[in-house]
């Protein structure tokens, strides 16, 4: 283990998978405001793009994370 790497215990993911969960709850509910009728701009879609990028950057997070739990098992 790195200096700076930290130890990742269980808590560590259930609070990272409950992390994506409400990103992706908030990304249904984005979809749902602002793409739910024919007036789409090219905002709501590059707030989408900012909003899943986000969500991407979550869940490489996570997935070290795991991956670091699984190892140190």
């Amino acid at each position: 283990m790195e200096f700076n790497e930290q130890k990742v215990d269980i808590n560590d993911l259930v609070i990272s998978a409950g992390n994506l969960a409400a990103a992706l709850d908030g990304i249904e509910a984005f979809l749902f405001h602002r793409f739910g009728d024919a007036n789409v701009n090219l905002k709501d879609i590059s707030a989408l793009n900012g909003l899943i990028a986000s969500v991407k950057s979550l869940s490489e997070e996570h997935y070290q994370n795991v991956e670091s739990f699984d190892g140190g098992q």
